[in-house]
């Protein structure tokens, strides 16, 4: 479904990303994991053009894209194809839960408010959040705010959700609600690359892990040879200084 070929990005003098190779299937959760300041973030936001890499090249479905040189058109396309949920959730702070969702559905897709106001009641209720669709940001914790963030992302209907770090801004108290969301959409076989710090979430809700190290990607593979004691892997270790 997505392949990326030899992906470079540097910030000035520093080189963020290396020669990186992805490989996502339809219906897959790949999560990406790692010390601080290793990428994982930046590789997300150049899939979407949020950052522009100097080199590489991307195929996504039938789209073909060199990421030193995409058009306008291309990055359109990929930014409808895909939705992105971010750290610190993004929500317009003057509208309700509900009318965040209905905003990229009127404006970007261009559907009715009727109908976009029906999809993003059937989503309040699929991420359990129903009962605030009146609430404004400022009223909700900081899970239920992340939980409507998910909810836009995932009424736009995107060939795939990219999530970075999305429990890194809360209380350790609310990341569990989040994160039962996330596993809700894994079951349903939404697609989703996951930049995350949490490893037991990692290890439960992937189908493969990429452990990326210095710009690189070190390792991947499933959750089950990836975190085997017995292979003793790069990402077992890190795992362990982790917990």
């Amino acid at each position: 479904m997505l392949q990326i070929n030899n992906l470079n990005k540097s910030f000035g003098e520093n080189k963020v990303l290396k020669n990186v190779n992805l490989n996502v299937k339809k219906g897959e959760v790949v999560t990406i994991v790692g010390p601080s300041g290793t990428g994982k973030s930046t590789l997300l936001r150049c899939i979407n053009f949020l950052e522009r890499a100097e080199s590489g090249k991307m195929t996504f479905k039938d789209s073909k894209i060199d990421f030193e040189s995409p058009n306008k058109s291309q990055i359109l396309d990929i930014r409808k194809r895909t939705a992105m949920v971010f750290q610190s959730y993004n929500l317009f702070k003057n509208k309700t839960a509900i009318e965040n969702i209905m905003e990229p559905l009127t404006t970007v897709r261009k559907i009715s408010k009727v109908e976009a106001k029906e999809i993003a009641i059937n989503t309040l209720k699929k991420v359990g959040l129903y009962d605030k669709k009146d609430a404004y940001p400022s009223k909700l914790s900081g899970g239920q705010q992340q939980r409507i963030a998910i909810g836009r992302a995932l009424a736009v209907q995107p060939e795939i959700i990219l999530m970075d770090e999305p429990t890194s801004a809360l209380d350790p108290e609310l990341v569990y609600e989040v994160l039962e969301v996330i596993k809700s959409l894994a079951k349903e076989h939404v697609t989703m690359i996951i930049v995350t710090h949490e490893m037991n979430f990692a290890r439960e809700v992937s189908d493969k892990i990429i452990f990326m190290e210095n710009g690189n990607i070190v390792e991947e593979g499933s959750p089950q040879d990836l975190f085997n004691k017995e292979n003793n892997t790069r990402l077992s270790k890190f795992a362990k200084k982790s917990y």
